[in-house]
């Protein structure tokens, strides 16, 4: 009588894409205290920095979505906005405060990789530079897995809602908010 070998069962593909993504969106949002903290680094070589990071994690077909504007991909808008944290003493001392990923789909491909898709909810706290009240936000990510040009499986973020975050410079830095969209400034916040 033989005997056959224990398979091992098959990964669970969402527990295997959940994973992936975990481990992603932790990365993504790990660096930004660095950056922020590197004394060596001028406002603007941070801002570039920040936004080198950034790029990594975001598809080139990337969308933001704030307020009614759509906003594809561009690296000059996004190095504006990112500057403009560090030249105003708010910087990106972020973390986060909590989060949720909700899985779209998570399955194999033809050559047997896990392939999916989820939406990550994240609401991050940024503690400024410039001692000012601390806040909260939260930002909706589209987040993939899918085979890239090279052949290789690639992560990243599709598009972002950030409304609230955009609502948060309204409030709570107002001149950031008139410098990079053009809105009013309050009297009686700066």
């Amino acid at each position: 009588m033989s005997v056959a070998a224990d398979a091992s069962p098959a990964p669970d593909p969402k527990s295997v894409l959940e994973a992936d993504f975990a481990a992603f969106t932790a990365e993504y949002v790990a660096a930004y205290p660095k950056i922020t903290a590197d004394s060596s680094l001028s406002p603007a070589e941070k801002g570039q920095r920040a936004l080198d990071h950034m790029m990594s994690f975001y598809f080139s077909s990337l969308s933001s979505y704030s307020h009614g504007s759509v906003t594809p991909v561009d690296e000059d808008v996004y190095r504006t906005y990112l500057c403009a944290y560090f030249e105003h003493g708010l910087g990106l001392n972020l973390s986060v405060a909590k989060e949720r990923l909700v899985m779209v789909h998570a399955g194999p491909d033809a050559k047997g990789d896990i392939m999916g898709s989820g939406v990550w909810f994240v609401t991050y706290k940024i503690d400024p530079l410039d001692g000012l009240e601390a806040w909260e936000w939260e930002d909706v990510y589209g987040v993939r897995a899918r085979r890239g040009s090279d052949g290789k499986r690639e992560l990243g973020f599709e598009w972002v809602v950030a409304d609230n975050e955009v609502t948060g410079l309204m409030v709570h830095r107002p001149v950031i908010f008139a410098e990079l969209f053009g809105g009013p400034v309050s009297a009686s916040t700066s």
